[in-house]
């Protein structure tokens, strides 16, 4: 029913969406739309018809190269900036962005810290837990919080219409945890 409104509404993942995905839920708010998302790490998806259109067009090198830049660039990121530069202007906070993260030993949460975000000036995000919360007795991983398994590029890879996929690399890391 396309009256239904709601106080609040909530979008995960919203860094990824594209605006048309965001507009419809962010309708139906009356009161606060919150977006949770991090143009940081993975990007929105662009839909590859649009980006053949546009590299179709006669358009100045220039002006397409403009063109695929600002598609590179969310709704979500758009909004973030939009935002963070209102809060400057008037000390009205409108965006939080988490400082401590509990999925990943902290080594690994330290380069994502490092790459992700304390490049662009961001406060460091911290690992919640300590290391020793994430210990295991993997054979050949000595305790290590992540490894590296080199998979050929002979053994192939699958490509369905939307993603690629290797069988491979699933198969050989079953049989190296299953040793």
């Amino acid at each position: 029913d396309a009256s239904v409104t709601y106080d609040n509404v909530l979008i995960d993942e919203a860094a990824r969406s594209n605006p048309l995905d965001l507009f419809i839920p962010m309708s139906r708010a009356n009161r606060r739309i919150i977006l949770v998302g991090d143009h940081r790490q993975l990007p929105h998806i662009v839909d590859e018809k649009l980006i053949d259109c546009i590299d179709g067009r006669e358009d100045s090198e220039e002006s397409l190269r403009s063109v695929k830049e600002k598609l590179k660039v969310s709704l979500f990121e758009t909004l973030f900036k939009k935002l963070k530069e209102q809060e400057e202007k008037d000390g009205i906070k409108r965006t939080v962005t988490l400082d401590r993260q509990y999925r990943t030993h902290p080594l690994l949460g330290d380069f994502v810290s490092r790459n992700f975000y304390e490049i662009h000036h961001e406060a460091k995000v911290e690992s919640g837990l300590p290391a020793q919360l994430f210990a295991h007795d993997l054979k050949g991983l000595e305790n290590k919080a992540a490894a590296w398994l080199d998979v050929p590029a002979h053994l192939g890879e699958e490509i369905s219409e939307q993603s690629k996929r290797r069988s491979a690399e699933a198969r050989e890391i079953a049989a190296h945890l299953k040793e």
